[in-house]
Protein backbone atom coordinates (compact mmCIF):
# COMPACT_ATOMS: atom_id res chain seq x y z
CA UNK A 1 0.00 0.00 0.00
CA UNK A 2 1.28 3.47 -0.95
CA UNK A 3 1.54 5.66 2.16
CA UNK A 4 3.10 8.74 0.57
CA UNK A 5 1.16 11.92 0.89
CA UNK A 6 0.79 13.78 -2.38
CA UNK A 7 0.08 17.45 -2.22
CA UNK A 8 -1.03 19.21 -5.33
CA UNK A 9 0.67 22.60 -5.46
CA UNK A 10 -1.07 25.46 -7.15
CA UNK A 11 0.70 28.28 -8.85
CA UNK A 12 -0.44 31.74 -7.99
CA UNK A 13 -1.97 33.41 -11.01
CA UNK A 14 -0.93 37.04 -11.30
CA UNK A 15 -3.23 39.36 -13.26
CA UNK A 16 -1.53 40.97 -16.29
CA UNK A 17 -2.28 44.47 -15.00
CA UNK A 18 -0.52 43.69 -11.71
CA UNK A 19 2.47 42.17 -13.53
CA UNK A 20 2.78 45.36 -15.58
CA UNK A 21 2.52 47.46 -12.43
CA UNK A 22 5.29 45.45 -10.76
CA UNK A 23 7.55 45.59 -13.84
CA UNK A 24 6.94 49.35 -14.17
CA UNK A 25 7.87 49.81 -10.50
CA UNK A 26 11.17 48.05 -11.23
CA UNK A 27 11.86 50.45 -14.12
CA UNK A 28 11.81 53.50 -11.83
CA UNK A 29 15.33 54.91 -11.45
CA UNK A 30 16.88 53.67 -8.20
CA UNK A 31 14.44 50.77 -7.77
CA UNK A 32 15.71 47.24 -7.30
CA UNK A 33 13.87 44.11 -8.34
CA UNK A 34 14.28 42.50 -4.93
CA UNK A 35 12.85 45.51 -3.08
CA UNK A 36 9.88 45.80 -5.44
CA UNK A 37 9.28 42.04 -5.26
CA UNK A 38 9.17 42.19 -1.47
CA UNK A 39 6.69 45.08 -1.58
CA UNK A 40 4.36 43.00 -3.74
CA UNK A 41 5.05 39.70 -1.94
CA UNK A 42 6.33 37.99 -5.07
CA UNK A 43 9.55 36.05 -5.68
CA UNK A 44 12.20 38.25 -7.34
CA UNK A 45 12.99 35.48 -9.85
CA UNK A 46 9.39 35.63 -11.02
CA UNK A 47 9.69 39.37 -11.59
CA UNK A 48 12.86 38.82 -13.64
CA UNK A 49 10.93 36.49 -15.95
CA UNK A 50 8.18 39.09 -16.41
CA UNK A 51 10.53 41.91 -17.40
CA UNK A 52 12.67 40.34 -20.08
CA UNK A 53 11.84 42.29 -23.23
CA UNK A 54 9.62 45.25 -24.08
CA UNK A 55 8.36 46.44 -27.46
CA UNK A 56 8.67 50.09 -28.44
CA UNK A 57 4.91 50.51 -27.95
CA UNK A 58 5.10 49.14 -24.40
CA UNK A 59 8.12 51.29 -23.52
CA UNK A 60 6.40 54.40 -24.90
CA UNK A 61 3.39 53.61 -22.72
CA UNK A 62 5.56 52.97 -19.65
CA UNK A 63 7.51 56.20 -20.08
CA UNK A 64 4.59 58.34 -21.22
CA UNK A 65 6.29 59.28 -24.49
CA UNK A 66 5.12 59.43 -28.10
CA UNK A 67 5.99 56.14 -29.81
CA UNK A 68 7.17 57.73 -33.07
CA UNK A 69 9.37 60.25 -31.26
CA UNK A 70 10.75 57.48 -29.04
CA UNK A 71 11.56 55.42 -32.14
CA UNK A 72 13.54 58.33 -33.54
CA UNK A 73 15.43 58.66 -30.25
CA UNK A 74 16.09 54.90 -30.17
CA UNK A 75 17.52 54.95 -33.70
CA UNK A 76 20.71 56.25 -32.07
CA UNK A 77 21.03 52.99 -30.12
CA UNK A 78 22.92 49.79 -31.01
CA UNK A 79 22.53 46.21 -29.82
CA UNK A 80 25.09 46.72 -27.05
CA UNK A 81 22.88 49.56 -25.80
CA UNK A 82 20.00 47.12 -25.24
CA UNK A 83 18.09 47.62 -28.51
CA UNK A 84 16.84 44.44 -30.13
CA UNK A 85 14.85 43.89 -33.30
CA UNK A 86 12.26 41.18 -32.74
CA UNK A 87 11.07 39.42 -35.88
CA UNK A 88 7.94 37.34 -36.22
CA UNK A 89 6.73 35.37 -39.21
CA UNK A 90 6.68 38.46 -41.45
CA UNK A 91 9.57 40.46 -42.86
CA UNK A 92 8.99 43.49 -40.66
CA UNK A 93 10.75 43.67 -37.32
CA UNK A 94 9.60 45.34 -34.13
CA UNK A 95 11.94 47.50 -32.08
CA UNK A 96 12.27 46.09 -28.56
CA UNK A 97 14.41 46.77 -25.50
CA UNK A 98 16.00 44.90 -22.65
CA UNK A 99 15.92 46.37 -19.15
CA UNK A 100 19.37 47.79 -19.81
CA UNK A 101 18.04 49.25 -23.07
CA UNK A 102 15.25 51.06 -21.25
CA UNK A 103 17.88 52.66 -19.01
CA UNK A 104 19.90 53.72 -22.05
CA UNK A 105 16.74 55.06 -23.67
CA UNK A 106 15.91 57.10 -20.55
CA UNK A 107 19.32 58.78 -20.77
CA UNK A 108 18.82 59.52 -24.48
CA UNK A 109 15.36 60.94 -23.79
CA UNK A 110 16.84 63.33 -21.24
CA UNK A 111 19.60 64.41 -23.64
CA UNK A 112 17.17 64.96 -26.51
CA UNK A 113 14.69 66.89 -24.37
CA UNK A 114 17.48 69.18 -23.16
CA UNK A 115 18.76 69.63 -26.76
CA UNK A 116 15.84 69.12 -29.20
CA UNK A 117 17.95 70.14 -32.20
CA UNK A 118 20.16 67.04 -31.80
CA UNK A 119 17.44 64.66 -32.96
CA UNK A 120 16.92 63.99 -36.64
CA UNK A 121 13.32 62.89 -37.15
CA UNK A 122 12.59 60.06 -39.60
CA UNK A 123 10.20 62.50 -41.31
CA UNK A 124 12.87 65.22 -41.75
CA UNK A 125 14.25 65.68 -45.29
CA UNK A 126 17.91 64.59 -45.67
Amino acid sequence: MDTTLRVKRRHKVWPEALKREIVAACAVPGASVSMVARQYDVNANQVFTWRKLYTIARVAEMLGEDEDWLGDVANEMDQEDGLIWAHGSGDEGVMAFTDFGIGTLRALIEINKENPDLLTRSTDPP
